[in-house]
């Protein structure tokens, strides 16, 4: 997810500013965890936590259901819990972006869930959809412009750009009568897409807007193996930087992917990733624009990091990094103790991700990489022990982490 923040002519700019990121996922948002489960799932140590690893900001989607039963009334167990998590993040120095995800009458997801989205052919859903933010204005509007956020909506699914550009500005007028210095997140239509910035038409004149795109390509590659997406089901070799998948691989698959992966038999690297990005940029441009992360393929710094897939074990005797996924137990502190066996082992953690399940039940597995070498007796030891220990574990391999 990539962000890039306004300028323009309204008469103050906030001090809502952002580098680095991650969501406050599954909680709120596309969980079915209530009660005592969903008051223990985050906690003010996770906000410590991301401080202390140099984040400044989260991002925290929030559901329809879990915040207004069917006859709009709040639910209030869920507010208490937003207002926490919003004091937690201002005590651990990080700003928030409030994210409206899914509600009723629209599922960024609704096409592979068999749902149907009404809201940009009803009116009735759209000031329903207005109604919310006003409910949600009501209660945050006393958190300091510079400290909270507010994303419209999660990547909005329309027939019509034109339809999601309308109810764009519909929201901002009405969040403009209210808080008129309010950070406003707005994204693109279809999933919030770098093809479709070219359509977008946000309000000009706003200099407190931050314009959002989501980027998952080569999905091909992020999602090898990810089992709530058709791509995901591709075991076939990955070249990359390269032709991802090769000509040999692409006739070897089923005949149900090929429509799928042809797009990946071309070459992916930096260059061809950094094309996707013109148009967000282009908009940028017409709106007067400052682009937190502008020609990021030409920074002297930036990696293009790729991973070697291998039938056989191959490690060898520099390597540095070790890369491994696994469940843990539903319980409370199950993560945190496995956390604390790499810590006591003297292992650093340097990347953490979680990801459903796709099984429609409260399951993750997570990623991990630590720094270590399984050549050490110690890491070795510990990781056949969790190998026995942990369901769906997988050591994914140990290798030398590039600097060049």
């Amino acid at each position: 997810m990539a962000y890039s923040s306004i300028a323009s002519t309204a008469q103050t700019v906030n001090n809502f500013t952002i580098k680095r990121g991650t969501n406050i996922s599954h909680w709120l948002s596309q969980s079915n965890e209530r009660g005592e489960a969903r008051r223990q799932h985050i906690k003010e140590e996770d906000f410590a936590r991301l401080e202390k690893l140099g984040f400044d900001f989260v991002r925290l989607p929030i559901d329809e259901e879990q915040f207004w039963d069917e006859n709009g009334n709040k639910l209030p167990e869920a507010w208490t819990l937003l207002m926490q998590a919003l004091n937690w993040a201002e005590k651990h120095h990080l700003r928030t972006i409030v994210d409206l995800h899914i509600i009723r009458s629209h599922n960024f997801n609704a096409a592979n869930e068999g749902k149907t989205n009404v809201l940009f052919t009803s009116d009735e859903a759209q000031q329903d959809f207005i109604n919310m933010w006003y409910k949600l204005s009501d209660a945050l509007k006393a958190y300091s412009v510079d400290s909270v956020a507010y994303e419209i909506m999660n990547e909005p699914v329309a027939d019509d750009h034109e339809q999601w550009n309308k109810l764009i500005f519909k929201a901002h007028k009405a969040l403009r009568e209210r808080e008129p210095q309010r950070t406003l997140v707005i994204g693109s239509n279809k999933w919030q897409s770098t093809w479709t910035f070219k359509y977008l038409r946000v309000p000009e004149g706003d200099k407190n807007i931050i314009l959002s795109f989501h980027y998952y390509e080569p999905q091909a590659l992020t999602h090898y193996g990810a089992p709530w997406t058709p791509v995901g089901s591709y075991r076939g070799k990955l070249t990359y930087p390269g032709q991802l998948v090769s000509q040999a691989d692409y006739d070897a698959a089923p005949d149900n992917l090929k429509p799928i992966l042809k797009q990946y038999t071309s070459v992916w690297n930096r260059d061809r990733i950094a094309q996707d990005f013109r148009d967000a940029i282009d908009v940028a441009k017409k709106y007067g624009l400052q682009v937190m992360k502008r020609e990021i393929q030409n920074i002297s710094n930036n990696r293009t990091r790729f991973v070697v897939i291998s039938k056989d074990m191959q490690i060898s005797s520099d390597a540095d990094k070790i890369s491994l996924i696994f469940r843990v137990p539903h319980t409370t502190g199950s993560l945190y103790r496995v956390l604390g066996r790499f810590s006591m082992a003297g292992l650093n953690l340097t990347k953490i991700e979680s990801r459903p399940m796709g099984n429609g039940e409260f399951s993750y597995f997570f990623y991990v990489d630590i720094m270590g070498s399984v050549r050490r007796d110690v890491t070795l030891d510990l990781l056949c022990a969790l190998s026995d220990e942990l369901p769906g574990f997988k050591f994914l391999g140990n290798f030398r982490e590039q600097e060049d």
